[in-house]
């Protein structure tokens, strides 16, 4: 019995080209740039809404980045300069 093709189709987008997991961040500034433990509002950018780091595949972050944003917001979360969970109000 012979097999139909199938379409080449990415499930991970639509015909829109957006994303199914959501939009991806702004672009980021070189590696050198990339915010550390004292730079609070910087490391916010990689939090979401209730104190978890946003993934690579959302952020945009190569591997190496991302390690390290990773490293300076566990820092940060240390030294009681980010909080480890989402405040409450």
């Amino acid at each position: 019995m012979a097999r139909t093709p199938v379409e080449n189709k990415t499930p991970s987008t639509s015909r829109s080209g957006y994303s199914a997991r959501g939009d991806k961040l702004k672009p980021l500034p070189p590696p050198a740039t990339l915010p550390d433990y004292k730079d609070v509002k910087g490391l916010q950018r990689y939090l979401d809404d209730r104190g978890k780091i946003i993934p690579a595949a959302r952020s945009g972050l190569s591997a190496r980045q991302q390690r390290r944003i990773a490293r300076e917001i566990k820092r940060a979360r240390h030294l009681a300069l980010l909080p480890f969970t989402q405040t409450l109000h």
